[in-house]
């Protein structure tokens, strides 16, 4: 909503939900202090936000498991893959690791 704020593209509803949102003393407070960060802090965040799945009840306690349902919900959602078809497809094209190891003696 900021985006579109300071693009001057917010509904009129919308700027009193974002209004009551900064009036809160909680958010008022990380709003103080993160607004200083910059673009590039905020463009971090944003990424690590989109390790999870877009779906809160897809959330799961781990970070490994997060990546991978999001693995799985980016397959379906951007190609119509199952997750199992994105992955063979993800093994074929990635090069052959054995055949690149060296050999060790003995």
């Amino acid at each position: 909503m900021a985006e579109q704020e300071r693009a001057g593209r917010l509904a009129v509803a919308d700027q009193s939900v974002l209004a009551a949102f900064r009036a809160h003393p909680i958010v008022n407070r990380y709003l103080t202090v993160n607004i200083r960060k910059g673009d590039a802090w905020f463009a971090l965040l944003n990424e690590q936000l989109h390790r999870y799945p877009l779906d809160d009840r897809q959330v799961i306690p781990t970070r490994l498991g997060n990546a991978i349902r999001r693995f799985e919900e980016y397959g379906y959602d951007r190609y119509r893959l199952d997750s199992q078809v994105l992955w063979h497809e993800l093994n074929a094209a990635v090069p052959d690791m054995r055949a690149s190891r060296p050999t060790t003696p003995g």
